[in-house]
């Protein structure tokens, strides 16, 4: 006599960013199908582990709540299973006209550091390679001004006195710095009125 090993087939489901979703992992249910559902012939059948990269947890009785850096999975005995995602995004689109205030509407905070060569310390501490978080605050936050010069020349940049002209860019030797808040593996900003010599990198 042969007993019948049971089949584990793989589940794979989607969320979108802020979003959640539901299913299980033992009948197939929710999420999108690749294997259908988990076939056995002893029964009950209840999930007693999941390993997430190089962690084994145990599910007790009541489920198991497992964080992950971009949501939450709440997983039962029966295979039932929900994530959270708690993914964030920002986006700022060019409106054609700049302004400061668009950008911390937007959840971004932005600090200036010009030439001045006290201002390049403050920002790296002598190290390039990395900055002080401790002096991104409100008097670098005021050398960030709007450029608005027309033909596709607006934006902001650093400069130590208010302007909308074309003092407010970001020159040789200054540093923008945009804090988005979060832990984030890349971002795109768009850089504009490059002149023939310059490259944006």
């Amino acid at each position: 006599m042969t007993d019948s090993a049971p089949v584990a087939n793989n589940d794979l489901d989607s969320v979108g960013v802020g979003g959640a979703t539901t299913g299980n992992v033992i009948t197939g249910a929710g999420g999108i199908i690749s294997g259908g559902a988990d076939s056995f012939v002893d029964a009950p059948t209840t999930v007693s582990s999941v390993t997430f990269g190089a962690t084994t947890y145990t599910v007790p009785v009541g489920g198991r709540t497992i964080t992950t850096t971009n949501g939450t999975l709440v997983i039962q005995q029966d295979g039932s299973y929900t994530y959270t995602s708690n993914y964030q995004t920002k986006s700022l689109a060019a409106t054609g006209a700049a302004s400061v205030a668009e950008w911390t509407s937007a959840g971004f905070n932005v600090y200036g550091f010009d030439t001045n060569g006290t201002q390049t310390n403050d920002l790296y501490g002598g190290n390039t390679n990395s900055i002080n978080t401790g002096n991104l605050n409100g008097t670098a936050a005021t050398r960030v001004n709007a450029r608005n010069n027309g033909n596709n020349d607006t934006g902001i940049g650093v400069e130590n006195s208010s302007t909308t002209g074309t003092g407010a860019r970001i020159q040789s030797d200054e540093n923008l710095v945009i804090d988005i808040g979060y832990l984030s593996n890349n971002a795109s900003v768009t850089l504009t009125a490059l002149s023939a010599s310059e490259t944006a990198i």
